[in-house]
């Protein structure tokens, strides 16, 4: 499954099994019940909504780069096999905290991971570069 957005729309954009506002700041929402287990988020997003993983039960690993300054209520609500954020070197405690203030139900499940990255790398890629 996917989202489909329509040809020509002027608030959102999908691609990487996830909904995006056209300018690609804001992830909306990824797929629920997708079969994918890791998402990425995109670089340059600076907000994740509120609810935007919920209800995906498969999602075990979520990369999010230091671009992401807000984090939605329950972000992560219902993931119950979600134990691992990877972000940014230098961005965990950061992260930590909005996790903890915006998603209570999940945050001591979820350890966050810092990686290292080329500068170059687009989020695509950062799998390969996880410690």
């Amino acid at each position: 499954s996917k989202f489909i957005v329509a040809k020509g729309s002027r608030t959102y954009a999908s691609h990487s099994g996830a909904l995006y506002t056209k300018d690609g700041k804001t992830l909306v929402q990824w797929l629920s019940g997708s079969p994918i287990a890791e998402a990425v988020v995109s670089d340059g997003v600076t907000t994740i909504a509120r609810f935007a993983f919920s209800d995906s039960p498969k999602l075990t690993s979520v990369t999010i780069p230091t671009s992401v300054t807000s984090l939605g209520e329950q972000a992560f609500a219902n993931c119950p096999k979600l134990s691992v954020v990877y972000t940014d070197a230098g961005n965990s405690e950061r992260l930590r905290a909005m996790i903890a203030e915006r998603n209570q139900v999940v945050a001591d499940q979820i350890i966050v991971k810092e990686m290292t990255r080329p500068k170059n790398a687009d989020a695509r890629s950062t799998q390969t570069f996880r410690k």
